[in-house]
């Protein structure tokens, strides 16, 4: 905590205890503020002494939306890192969906549908011949479903 607003907070404690009031005139003419029987303080004018009457009430309200500020704080600071962490898995799905389209890009184009290509056996001898399509044997998919890239 801030130490200035340590520094009020003691200080609100420790003053007499309110509600304050402005009271009789002084035989000066000051202005008298007071709280239960006590003098808390006098001025020269009216308004100060409306002010200082309300002090209390008025440095408590405002502490209080001190607190407020620093809870909302708190809050945009975890939805800071949410909105990070959201950004980052969104990157990493849009990643994953580009990886899917170019493999369904791959299985779309009608030129890997065409037969033309050959396939090498174990014995390293020409087994058929066959579409591209036909000698992925759906790799392309399978490895595109794990979030993997193909080439």
């Amino acid at each position: 905590m801030d130490k200035k607003i340590q520094e009020i907070r003691t200080a609100l404690a420790e003053a007499t205890p309110g509600p304050w009031a402005i009271g009789a005139p002084s035989p000066s003419g000051a202005i008298n503020i007071g709280a239960k029987g006590l003098l808390v303080a006098q001025c020269a004018k009216k308004e100060q002494a409306h002010l200082i009457a309300n002090a209390p009430t008025y440095i408590s309200y405002l502490l209080q939306q001190i607190d407020q500020v620093d809870e909302i704080r708190e809050s945009l600071d975890v939805l800071k890192q949410q909105m990070i962490e959201i950004r980052n898995y969104t990157a990493k799905l849009k990643k994953q969906i580009e990886i899917k389209d170019k493999a369904l890009k791959w299985y779309a184009t009608i030129e890997n549908y065409e037969i033309g290509n050959f396939t090498v056996d174990q014995n390293g001898e020409l087994d058929e011949w066959e579409s591209r399509v036909q000698q992925d044997a759906g790799e392309k998919a399978r490895t595109a479903l794990k979030g993997e890239d193909t080439p």
